[in-house]
């Protein structure tokens, strides 16, 4: 069941890169939600990683889990973020799977830059954070968030 969820969740992220990046949130709209999100990856070209976060949305909070896949990177590291949550109606339709291009260095301890990631129902995030490890990234990430 788990090879059949990779497999997927692969193919998700290879045809939404083959079909190009979703244009991000325009930061001058009003966000209507926060997020907080815990995240570990691991890898050499191919990186899985996996965590879980807390969607704060109208009053109420929603736990979720995160799958990841990455192309384009070496090492290992986690990552603590906050951030908006923008374009959502419906706590549902927080789900999906969120593809962003990354590029970095992360040597012990560094602030991550603003990491923008939108899913196929529009919904948009703007992360920042801290990363712990040692990773060299020059690629494309997908996250699947799954509601708990």
């Amino acid at each position: 069941m788990k090879t059949h969820k990779l497999a997927t969740s692969l193919l998700t992220l290879v045809f939404t890169l083959a079909l190009g990046i979703p244009a991000n949130a325009d930061e001058s709209y009003e966000p209507v939600g926060q997020v907080e999100l815990t995240h570990t990856e691991i890898g050499f070209l191919i990186n899985i990683g996996g965590g879980r976060g807390v969607l704060k949305f109208q009053g109420h909070e929603y736990p979720f889990r995160i799958g990841g896949l990455g192309i384009g990177g070496t090492g290992i590291h986690g990552t603590q973020l906050t951030g908006n949550v923008y374009n959502l109606k419906f706590a549902s339709d927080f789900e999906g799977t969120y593809t962003a291009l990354r590029s970095g260095i992360t040597l012990l301890n560094a602030h991550t830059g603003a990491r923008k990631l939108e899913n196929n129902k529009g919904v948009a995030m703007t992360l920042r954070g801290t990363a712990e490890g040692i990773r060299l990234s020059l690629g494309a990430s997908g996250l699947k968030i799954d509601m708990e």
